[in-house]
């Protein structure tokens, strides 16, 4: 079984330090949860995140002051109401909540990593080097201004687009694969239409079961 992505739950919201986001339809005890909280600020302002009670950073990045990309996860357990994602200061925000399931138990965030652009026309999300079959790759966007995207990562298949104006306009994408034998991810590259500043996140989450590579090596199979 690999990893999958089953349901997703979008918010946003203006001028405000707090975001809040319902639990993805249908989840379960055992489903792993990514939230994706991405701001921006016209003031430029340093600002931090921080997530809801029970959820551990993945990673967190900013171009600038004034824009920050957080990714957090939890495992589903017992979960009732909804979820805060806070700002320490006063931004506009969007969150989005994937529901992923057929993951490992444990070591589920099997490798991730970051990078920040400043006018440019290409976010990158970076390349991250598996060492199990079958991970789920998601590569996150986010710049900030609306813009066009002019392509996506190859290969890949959309799973967010959320662009949202309120004192300011930024925009926040979440494409992904499975990458069937252990090793390098590729980069996943977001082109825009014009410059902006924006954030590039990789994540790998590994399958439940099945292991080939590993098999593979022990069994001396090339």
């Amino acid at each position: 079984m690999t990893a999958t992505i089953q349901s997703l739950t979008p918010t946003d919201s203006s001028t405000s330090t707090t975001d809040v986001a319902s639990p993805p339809a249908s989840l379960a005890n055992g489903d792993l949860m990514i939230g994706i909280h991405s701001t921006y600020n016209l003031e430029n302002v340093a600002h931090t995140h921080s997530p809801p009670s029970g959820w551990n950073l993945i990673q967190s990045e900013t171009p600038l002051a004034r824009s920050r990309m957080s990714v957090f996860e939890k495992i589903a357990a017992s979960e009732s109401g909804n979820y805060t994602f806070t700002d320490s200061q006063t931004v506009d925000h969007i969150v989005n909540i994937l529901r992923i399931t057929g993951h490992k138990a444990t070591g589920y965030i099997h490798q991730s990593a970051k990078a920040p652009f400043v006018t440019q026309t290409n976010f990158i999300c970076p390349e991250v080097t598996t060492t199990l079959d079958d991970c789920l790759i998601l590569y996150i966007c986010h710049w900030n201004g609306s813009g066009t995207l002019s392509s996506a990562p190859a290969g890949t298949t959309s799973r967010i687009d959320h662009a949202f104006t309120g004192e300011t306009t930024h925009r926040l994408f979440c494409y992904s694969k499975t990458l069937a034998t252990a090793g390098p991810s590729g980069t996943g590259t977001f082109v825009r239409s014009a410059a902006a500043n924006g954030i590039g996140i990789t994540i790998a989450i590994p399958p439940s079961v099945g292991n080939r590579r590993r098999r593979q090596i022990i069994l001396g199979i090339p």
